[in-house]
């Protein structure tokens, strides 16, 4: 079901099959918005009006969600190198969609209880949280980037710049285009309109087009002709329990953290923080 060579066989296609899952990967960060911060900003004044849980309780249940969808991430990164990309990627996104599916459901079922029942729902969205963050958020970016750094080589600086500047303008957008679909069909509409399209579009056209290697497809990365081997980059290599010690390792990993806890935090709570 998941050959290299099925549905068709990409080594006709009349150009570098990699720019193709390039635009596959601007697709899998696209989809990832359900479960970013800039996707979920919308739904926070709905959940917390059907839920009753006040902001900083539904922030709390999301921390919990975001923490622990961040502890297991390593793991789920070695688990797309043993799957592919192409599985992975199919697998994740029908599992994101399922996950919004389900958590519209729960919550329609608990809502008459939203009065009595605040332990359960923040147990409920952390659950929920958990799941959306751990699938969007987390895999499909990692998805996205695996398969930009196995199709191209000399290129991967252009390609990942690509995909950057893409994903900074969707993610720029999100909450404007969040905002609109909770307006038009409401908070478990909105959801339900974007598991239809992760479950049946995104899956359908991930299983369609995406391939996991250029190697496994008979063809050489970044096209270049007369090699189907890897082209190598002189990189110094590490084991990552020197590379995770080392100060250059520490730096951008705080930098990054920093700048994305005062991001997440500001964006969650961006319709709360609206009117003021």
């Amino acid at each position: 079901m998941f050959a290299a060579k099925l549905p068709f066989d990409v080594t006709r296609v009349p150009f570098y099959y990699g720019w193709a899952i390039l635009l596959l990967a601007v697709l899998a960060m696209f989809s990832s918005l359900p479960g970013q911060t800039a996707g979920i900003a919308a739904f926070t004044q709905p959940l917390c009006a059907v839920t009753g849980l006040s902001d900083l309780q539904l922030s709390i249940a999301y921390l919990l969600g975001t923490a622990t969808s961040g502890l297991v991430l390593p793991s789920a990164g070695r688990l797309v190198d043993r799957l592919g990309a192409r599985r992975a990627y199919c697998m994740t996104t029908a599992c994101l969609a399922l996950t919004l599916f389900t958590l519209v459901k729960v919550l329609q079922q608990l809502k008459p209880a939203a009065e009595f029942a605040t332990p359960v729902f923040m147990v409920t969205m952390a659950c929920g949280f958990l799941a959306v963050r751990f699938f969007g958020q987390g895999l499909l970016p990692i998805i996205a980037n695996t398969l930009v750094g196995k199709w191209f080589d000399r290129r991967r600086a252009r390609a990942a710049a690509l995909l950057g500047v893409v994903n900074g303008l969707a993610f720029s957008y999100a909450p404007k285009a969040m905002s609109d679909l909770v307006d038009l069909y409401d908070w478990d509409g909105g959801w339900l309109r974007l598991a239809l399209v992760l479950g049946l579009g995104v899956t359908a056209i991930a299983w369609l087009f995406c391939r996991d290697t250029p190697e496994a497809c008979g063809l050489s990365v970044d096209g270049e002709q007369g090699s189907t081997t890897t082209a190598q980059t002189a990189v110094v290599d590490r084991p990552a329990t020197e590379a995770v010690r080392s100060l250059e390792f520490l730096v951008i990993a705080l930098m990054l953290c920093a700048h994305g806890t005062v991001l997440t935090g500001y964006t969650f709570h961006l319709q709360s923080n609206g009117p003021e």
